[in-house]
């Protein structure tokens, strides 16, 4: 696997994902719904796994642990009327775990065989990504762009987001196999 093929492989396809996620969660009316999160998350990470790898099989999982990582938990909380933490805590805590469990996994699952390294180094080129991207929102206010949220069209930011996500998951793995290949 050369670092063009899964930059760009990743890139591309997180770019796609996060066009895609979009108009079908507001398409469908499901953006303001915990099902909506799941979905849209679901859809990135598949296609970003769908990407790096060119296999439904690692594309699936990249769809299925986001969804069911968000889903199962708020969903299983929401049946229960006392819950300890505050739904925005929630939220947050089974997004963000089921985020990097995900981009572990894509990472871990991509090489035969298969390697923890290159799971790390999935998550250390999203973090990255990540960086880059608050830098760069930051220093051009693109965050404070006024965008319609009912829209079809994607906001730029989240097709930034998708791009950068993947391009930098693709990098990452790319370089921990590098790595384990000259050890």
């Amino acid at each position: 696997m050369s670092a063009f093929s899964l930059g760009v492989g990743g890139g591309v396809a997180g770019l796609l994902g996060a066009a895609l996620a979009h108009v079908l969660v507001t398409g469908l009316g499901f953006d303001d719904t915990v099902f909506g999160l799941s979905l849209s998350t679901g859809l990135l990470y598949g296609a970003i796994a769908t990407g790096l790898s060119r296999r439904a099989g690692l594309g699936l999982v990249g769809f299925a642990l986001p969804f069911f990582g968000i889903a199962l938990p708020l969903g299983i909380a929401s049946r229960f009327e006392t819950v300890r933490f505050g739904p925005d805590q929630l939220i947050a805590g089974a997004y963000i775990i089921s985020i990097w469990a995900s981009i572990f996994a894509v990472g871990a699952l991509l090489p035969k065989p298969r390697l923890w390294r290159s799971g790390l180094g999935s998550i250390a080129g999203a973090f990255s990504a990540y960086l880059a991207l608050s830098a760069i929102l930051r220093l051009s206010g693109m965050a404070a762009w006024p965008w319609p949220m009912r829209s079809l069209w994607p906001p730029p930011v989240a097709l930034l987001d998708g791009l950068m996500n993947g391009a930098g998951m693709g990098l990452g793995i790319w370089f921990s196999l590098r790595k384990t290949e000259a050890t």
